[in-house]
């Protein structure tokens, strides 16, 4: 069996960019990585690759918490059975998740 892992990837940004809530908006400078197509791929606890996708488009969300790009995340044919799984958005690190973060919803944040 297996199941699509949906979630959000958020990418810290500054008010000053002159965005407005829910404006399309994607990564810039070092973070340039951080676009509509950009790899998403799950891995198993020994790093082997278990499914792959993309982010999708981004909107800007502000809030009192901080101001963000958020990304949506869904990456198809990802296998049941494992404890965690580790995901990694543009070859810029891994996070792991639990199995059940990985059936409801997975929130990763850039630089973690």
């Amino acid at each position: 069996m297996t199941f699509t892992m949906k979630g959000a990837f958020d990418l810290f940004v500054t008010s000053a960019q002159g965005l407005t809530q829910g404006a399309a908006c994607q990564g810039s400078g070092s973070s340039s990585y951080a676009r509509a197509g950009a790899p998403v791929k799950v891995f198993d606890g020994q790093g082997h690759l278990l499914a792959a996708g993309s982010l999708k488009n981004a909107r800007y969300e502000s809030n009192p918490i901080g101001t963000a790009c958020v990304f949506d995340i869904a990456v198809d044919g990802v296998p049941d059975g494992y404890s965690s799984y580790s995901v990694e958005v543009a070859d810029q690190g891994t996070q792991t998740v639990s199995s059940p973060q990985a059936h409801s919803w997975v929130f990763l944040h850039d630089g973690a």
